[in-house]
């Protein structure tokens, strides 16, 4: 089975520089700046500048974290995410993370799942959300980015002008 291959790199924001995440220890808990601080509210989470590989990861890791999240999960995400998790965290070849089609393909349709939206918002007009915009809102296009093949990031530039997507 051939394998979709994505770049391992710096992700950056919509401005261009690094974008900033939740650092994480290996067991996927968020690591903090003042670790001993014993007011929890007082506790300042550490941020990290983001590779692809700990976008996915994250990813993955609030699919379980959100409860507006739990709710979209269809049967076959907790093998998927088991599935996907590994690859990424298996030592990336030449800088690229390698993944299935079918890995690939599950990873982006589940970016695309929309988020419900609650009945207040939708009473104030709001329009229900991708699960990658409620994750990264202006970052979102710059993160599918990052998480797309070269040969997927080829289309996506021939369809750029300017440095926004065309509508």
């Amino acid at each position: 089975m051939p394998y979709i291959e994505i770049p391992e790199e710096q992700v950056k924001d919509f401005r261009g520089k690094p974008l900033e995440i939740i650092a994480r220890n290996d067991k996927g808990e968020p690591e903090y700046e003042n670790p001993d601080e014993k007011d929890e509210a007082k506790k300042k989470l550490k941020m990290m500048e983001a590779k692809t590989s700990d976008v996915v990861r994250e990813i993955l890791l609030l699919m379980n974290a959100a409860d507006v999240l739990k709710g979209i999960q269809a049967a076959t995400d907790s093998f998927e995410a088991h599935v996907v998790w590994n690859r990424v965290n298996r030592e990336h070849t030449n800088g690229v993370i390698k993944l299935r089609d079918k890995e690939y393909k599950w990873l982006h349709e589940y970016l695309d799942r929309k988020v419900p939206l609650r009945k207040e918002a939708k009473d104030s007009g709001f329009s229900e959300r991708t699960v990658a915009n409620h994750l990264y809102a202006l970052n979102e296009w710059r993160v599918r980015y990052h998480l797309k093949s070269l040969e997927a990031r080829k289309k996506d530039d021939e369809e750029v002008k300017d440095g926004q997507p065309d509508e």
